[in-house]
């Protein structure tokens, strides 16, 4: 017995050694957690680093929130809406930006799966999911909302698990949160190794870096290029992720929970040479339409297009990011009596 006992601390010992050590490190280097208000901006900050697995796993912040505002979409999401300004505005509501890039409406559908996992209740009275859309939200042939990447990161570990109607976390809060931290050697050799990490760097190139600084410039060159970029047809991908716009308001609606959809602005350089961003007007309509059947509000904030209030043709500028959220706060403060009425689900 005596020879086992040794060779399993032969083993043991140095793996235990190695993973204390790589625990102290990421505190060291990445000291904070997701926080109170999930931002996916601020990723990069966390042991976590990159945007999907930061609002996985950084998820425990919505369970502990109460009236809660969740906003959804694209890059242009997360660069015109920021929680700790609006919280500024609303300081009895928790915002939590769990915009991701390059998301289509059933990459959005799964972070609310997210959200309702994370809740005790798994209601969503107390929600409301703001979903801002565009037109490359729409270019997706294919409505796999399990391919998504944050159903993709729900499916490891072991924290969650699939269930009928939707996904539920296996353990309690705290014990998730436990187990979160638990994994942070992993994710700090993760970090370490990859193209934009600590050994190879850690630049962060993102536009958010200079977004202060940057204005777009129409000239002949850039219209060019707009309407060189328009080629093609919304028509060539179907309407999978118009008709899951309509089932994600069914969804929400069922659950309790409300939802408000915002058209998001680009700048006119872009727009006046568009085909594919005027086809998308007239396409819109008739789900939108069937959206608020399903109690879905309606804000166009398409009217926010001056040319200086963005960086290129979707990300606004910090200029356009205040200009959007002055217009949100002001749509919020007008509907939250009825959006935070209380109505049980359906």
């Amino acid at each position: 017995m005596g020879p086992i006992i040794r060779q399993t601390l032969i083993v043991i010992l140095p793996t235990v050694a190695v993973y204390m050590a790589l625990l102290v490190l990421s505190f060291v280097l990445y000291p904070q957690s997701p926080g109170r208000m999930l931002d996916p901006v601020k990723a990069r900050d966390t042991f976590l680093r990159t945007p999907p697995a930061y609002l996985t796993y950084g998820s425990s912040a919505v369970a502990r929130s109460g009236r809660t505002v969740v906003l959804l979409g694209p890059s242009n999401v997360s660069f015109g809406f920021r929680p700790n300004v609006l919280n500024a505005h609303f300081p009895d509501l928790t915002f939590h930006n769990m915009s991701l890039g390059g998301t289509n409406i059933e990459g959005m559908a799964a972070m609310a799966d997210l959200v309702r996992a994370m809740r005790t209740d798994r209601d969503l009275t107390d929600v409301i999911f703001v979903a801002g859309l565009w037109y490359g939200e729409f270019q997706h042939n294919e409505a796999l909302r399990e391919r998504t990447p944050v159903a993709q990161q729900m499916m490891r570990f072991g924290l969650f698990e699939r269930a009928d109607d939707g996904y539920r976390r296996t353990l309690p809060l705290r014990l998730f949160e436990v187990s979160v931290e638990a994994l942070r050697p992993y994710f700090l050799v993760r970090s370490i190794l990859t193209r934009d990490g600590l050994l190879f760097g850690d630049d962060d190139t993102g536009l958010l870096k200079t977004r202060g600084n940057q204005k777009l410039v129409c000239t002949d060159r850039l219209r060019n290029g707009f309407r060189s970029a328009s080629s093609g047809s919304l028509k060539q991908y179907g309407s999978s992720q118009f008709d899951a716009l309509v089932e994600f308001a069914r969804e929400v609606q069922v659950l309790g929970g409300k939802l408000v959809l915002i058209d998001l602005p680009n700048p006119r350089c872009m727009t006046d040479v568009d085909s594919v961003w005027r086809e998308y007007q007239i396409e819109k309509r008739p789900f939108l339409t069937r959206a608020r059947m399903h109690g879905a509000l309606y804000w166009n904030f398409q009217d926010i297009n001056e040319d200086r209030y963005f960086m290129d043709g979707t990300h606004p500028n910090t200029a356009g990011t205040i200009e959007i959220e002055a217009r949100f706060s002001a749509g919020l403060a007008k509907e939250i009596g009825t959006l935070f009425t209380e109505s049980p689900p359906h």
